[in-house]
């Protein structure tokens, strides 16, 4: 609920040069727009546990602002592809545990660096389920 307070929390509890890793989802994307669309189950992404919602800028704001400096970004995989070309998980369980498996055999396809290049490429793109933040002490 208070995530300045989270990170002034981190931040003390890290050695000098310490680093942090910061996953939020990505909320209200175009892509998720597009794939609202085509659902059972509307705003399928809305969750109570998602108290914050931040922008790739208003993240990296708020880290700044705790004293952590941005080194990478990267994203996570854009299920929501999924669910643009018809496979509609929001209502069917077994479906959704189909398309993980597919990210999984997805991602143990390439290499760690190209892992790494793809997602940090779906980032400068704004695209991804979740966006990842590396940061390190100011």
């Amino acid at each position: 609920p208070d995530p300045m307070a989270f990170l002034v929390w981190c931040r003390s509890h890290l050695y000098s040069g310490g680093s942090i890793l910061t996953t939020v989802p990505q909320e209200w994307t175009h892509t998720q727009a597009l794939a609202n669309e085509k659902v059972s189950i509307k705003n399928w992404w809305i969750h109570p546990t998602h108290a914050s919602y931040f922008t790739q800028r208003t993240l990296a704001n708020l880290l700044g602002r705790a004293e952590f400096r941005v080194v990478d970004v990267l994203s996570t995989f854009p299920i929501e592809d999924f669910l643009i070309a018809g496979s509609d998980y929001t209502n069917d369980p077994e479906l959704g545990t189909r398309c993980y498996a597919d990210v999984q055999a997805f991602d143990l396809g390439m290499t760690r660096e190209e892992r790494i290049a793809h997602y940090r490429q779906l980032a400068t793109w704004q695209r991804g389920r979740s966006m990842v933040f590396v940061s390190v002490l100011a």
